[in-house]
């Protein structure tokens, strides 16, 4: 075997040893806990929104496309303008209730993914949202 294949590419650490600083370290598995459903990823209907009437029926129309096409929606809502907007003014900063207001809206209206700034807050929107339209989890709590 030659020297060129028995090489790390440039920039990789060799077999067996720890990445270098300034390199990241490889990510575990987020969801070897428990199974997640696979997502085709890699088409994605893609829906944003705007605070318009057309923008409503767009996202009724992309909701209905993403399940008719077996692919994931995502919507991003997070921050928007509109939100400000409605919340009388409100800079993208005080516009944490009302993104989470579209957030579980979105995930009850059929949302597989959403995208937003405020990921730890969010995830807990998400979660109680998907319970709440998907079913309760059973328990005792």
């Amino acid at each position: 075997m030659d020297q060129a294949e028995s090489s790390p590419s440039p920039g990789q650490p060799e077999p067996g040893q720890p990445a270098r600083q300034g390199q990241p370290a490889p990510r575990p598995d987020r969801h070897a806990e428990r199974e997640v459903p696979a997502l085709r990823l890699e088409h994605p209907v893609l829906a944003g929104y705007d605070g318009s009437a057309s923008s409503r029926n767009a996202l009724a129309y992309a909701a209905g496309l993403s399940r008719r096409l077996g692919r994931p929606l995502l919507i991003g809502t997070s921050r928007k303008w509109t939100i400000g907007a409605v919340l009388g003014g409100a800079p993208a900063g005080e516009r944490l209730f009302g993104t989470a207001a579209t957030v579980a809206l979105s995930v009850a209206g059929g949302a597989d993914i959403v995208r937003v700034h405020d990921v730890a807050a969010m995830k807990q929107v998400v979660l109680v949202a998907d319970s709440v339209s998907r079913g309760w989890p059973s328990g005792d709590g």
